[in-house]
């Protein structure tokens, strides 16, 4: 996961994704700021770290309003110092900095709680972001850890993972402290999944419930349009905007979840809507923050491509620009005129931003590391948990790509249980999976008129793949809300109505039915039976257009207008019409399927 951080694997890695020296020369600059302002105990102090400028210039400005002097900080700010020294291949036991990511350690581990596992104060309104200050302190000293497989951080580690696992909330998400609110909050729920991912990382055992709980809650606030929901509490209940898509999708690739489906597509679309911009930070209207940029960065390096490439180019084009230069400030960012760079001030504003600009090597992108063992965790939940979460859990495995969580939705749409087996069968649907037809089908024999009906709906978006006179048979079904699905289905499907009422006559339904049957006869005929020693081969597939290339391996052995079945295996896939002919190359229009 870190093996880009060092050497020539970290030269190339600049190369590959889009650093260069400039941006190097900033991260040198930042960490060189940061190490001059460290206190002698090792933290950073968000409203004192300008004790320690340099003799004879003036003082740093903090930018932080007085009114949050009266709030808990300085963990977090030491973590995400921490973390901008280990990006850049220092820890407490090498590097250029090690001997301040030394005393950083040994001050986050002075401030932990020996029985709870809990960093920084008890005191809930002193310490009100407690769980932003435990989470990213977890995140360093676990990241840490892992770098140097230190045996000593170990216990550390397992007690701050347990304070967040204790502090869950009932939603499955995270608050600001550990008390029961009822109160969810995505953004604090972001830096613990950061936090589990790298304790994970450095060999400490997730609980299986706690990662379901995750990815249930983080699923319960994503729309389909790809906004993502902040709280359901004061304060800002309901909100939505770019930085919570950023963490929505990040987080989401860090539990494993594909970034290449419909609703991550659409929150890339949103992240490429609000490119890094400086002057958007201090801008009532805009909700572009530092805080946002910088998960969207791990999100859009986890893309990659075309959008890694934009996003980056924006991004480095601003924060180089923006990067004081001259006396004591050199290296460090001002912090925004908005609430967080207000709250934060310089600290936090310069170590985020270092973060940002040392993304090119500080992950290796997530195709290549462990993402949280979050499928483990929902095939164990299905397994030990009660009925409504074992089918939570089921339907958030459809989710993956990863073979694991097909096979075992397969197997589990085969169980003797019929209503896993139906939830199974219905996640595989969602994935237009044709290993849901046969499960679906025997769930269309259930004795309860809403379990075929449910199996018909799943089953309509695959009706092409030869299902048509299973959706005929189905207009015979005695309860009208499973007949009216049928012909529905069927009506969508063929363009056609052959008048079919599920509350009329015996005789008038089934002289509808048998139109059915004789549409269905009639579509069927003309299928050429393909008769050669190997089949005729698909090589490829515009469904942008209809179309179909397909090889008969030899040349002049059909004609344009001739007519074919297509199967895989034995399971018809749909019909073709010849429309041109080069060689043994045939062009071919979609009919069916």
């Amino acid at each position: 996961l870190f093996s880009n951080r060092g050497g020539p694997a970290k030269e190339a890695a600049l190369g590959k994704y889009g650093g260069d020296a400039r941006t190097e020369n900033a991260v040198r600059l930042g960490l060189r700021w940061l190490a001059r302002h460290q206190e002698v105990d090792g933290r950073w102090s968000r409203a004192g770290f300008n004790r320690n400028c340099l003799a004879g210039a003036p003082k740093c400005s903090s930018g932080i309003i007085p009114e949050t002097l009266n709030t808990e900080l300085d963990p977090a700010l030491t973590g995400l110092s921490v973390l901008a020294f280990a990006a850049a291949n220092n820890s407490h036991r090498h590097g250029t900095y090690k001997d301040n990511v030394a005393r950083a350690v040994k001050y986050l581990r002075s401030i932990q709680d020996e029985r709870t596992g809990r960093f920084g104060s008890a005191d809930r309104q002193f310490n009100y972001y407690m769980m932003y200050n435990h989470g990213i302190v977890t995140f360093a000293l676990a990241e840490l850890c892992a770098m140097t497989r230190d045996p000593t951080l170990v216990p550390c580690i397992e007690k701050a993972v347990g304070f967040i696992v204790n502090a869950q909330q009932f939603s499955g998400s995270w608050d600001y402290t550990d008390a029961r609110t009822g109160r969810y909050d995505t953004s604090v729920t972001g830096w613990q999944v950061m936090a589990l991912k790298s304790a994970q990382a450095a060999g400490v055992e997730i609980p299986p419930f706690t990662l379901y709980m995750t990815a249930k809650f983080l699923d319960s606030v994503t729309l389909g349009t790809g906004e993502v929901i902040y709280s359901n509490k004061f304060p800002a209940p309901g909100r939505r905007g770019q930085g919570m898509v950023a963490v929505g999708l990040v987080s989401n690739a860090f539990l494993g979840f594909p970034t290449d489906g419909d609703v991550a597509r659409r929150q890339t679309a949103i992240l490429l809507r609000h490119l890094p911009e400086w002057q958007k930070l201090g801008s009532k209207e805009s909700m572009d923050s530092i805080y946002y940029w910088y998960n969207a960065t791990i999100a859009m390096f986890q893309i990659g491509g075309k959008a890694w490439e934009t996003w980056n180019s924006a991004l480095v084009k601003t924060l180089l620009v923006h990067q004081r230069r001259g006396g004591c400030l050199e290296g460090s960012w001002d912090p925004p005129d908005n609430f967080w760079g207000q709250t934060g001030g310089r600290l936090y504003s310069t170590t985020l931003n270092i973060l940002n600009l040392e993304i090119y090597y500080r992950y290796l992108p997530l195709l290549d590391s462990d993402h949280l063992k979050t499928i483990d965790a929902l095939v164990k939940t299905v397994e030990s948990s009660d009925r409504a979460n074992s089918i939570q859990a089921l339907r958030l495995l459809a989710r993956f790509e990863d073979m694991r969580a097909h096979d075992y939705l397969v197997k589990m749409s085969q169980s003797s249980d019929a209503q896993w087996a139906m939830e199974a069968a219905l996640a595989l649907a969602d994935r237009r999976d044709a290993a849901a037809i046969e499960p679906l089908r025997k769930q269309l024999q259930s004795p309860d008129q809403f379990v075929r009906y449910r199996a018909l709906r799943a089953l309509q978006p695959m009706i092409g793949q030869g299902l048509v006179p299973v959706f005929i048979q189905a207009l015979s079904d005695e309860k009208p809300v499973v007949a009216r699905q049928a012909d529905l289905a069927l009506r969508q499907y063929a363009n056609v109505s052959f008048g079919f009422e599920p509350e009329a006559s015996p005789a008038e339904r089934r002289e509808a039915i048998n139109k059915w049957w004789q549409w269905w006869e009639q579509h069927q005929k003309g299928a050429v039976e393909i008769k050669s020693t190997s089949p005729w081969l698909v090589v490829r597939v515009r469904p942008d257009k209809g179309l179909v290339v397909f090889s008969t391996g030899e040349d002049r052995l059909t004609e344009t207008a001739k007519k074919y079945n297509v199967y895989r295996g034995e399971t018809y896939v749909g019909r073709l019409d010849v429309v041109k002919i080069d060689g043994e190359l045939c062009v071919a229009q979609v009919l069916d399927g």
